[in-house]
């Protein structure tokens, strides 16, 4: 296990996206770090939660197929970190909510 820096992660997987990004405007908001001066850090393993954060980013980029807008914002609420990921794609219906996490489930 090693010690993340969530904006080194995500910083990097915008490099690693830089051409799926052209399309839509990208915000990167780190409250806490802003506002408390200190760095937001986890413990993990940094390959999964690339991956993990590139997924979420990848999807709402496929969400918005005309361009669109996309926040990533980290905060620390309650001594826990908090990742908020906000776009301006097409969203999901409640139906497609509830089959969240079910097997093999996709949107596509």
């Amino acid at each position: 296990m090693l010690h993340l820096t969530l904006e080194s992660i995500i910083h990097g997987l915008l490099y690693i996206m830089t051409a799926a990004l052209m399309f839509i405007v990208f915000t990167l908001r780190s409250l806490a770090s802003t506002m408390k001066r200190r760095l937001l850090i986890i413990y993990g393993e940094v390959k999964k939660f690339q991956q993990c954060m590139l997924n979420i980013i990848k999807n709402g980029i496929e969400a918005m197929p005309e361009g669109g807008k996309m926040t990533v914002q980290t905060e620390l609420v309650r001594n826990e970190i908090q990742i908020l990921v906000r776009d301006t794609g097409c969203g999901m219906s409640r139906v497609q909510v509830k089959r969240l996490g079910l097997p093999y489930y996709t949107t596509k």
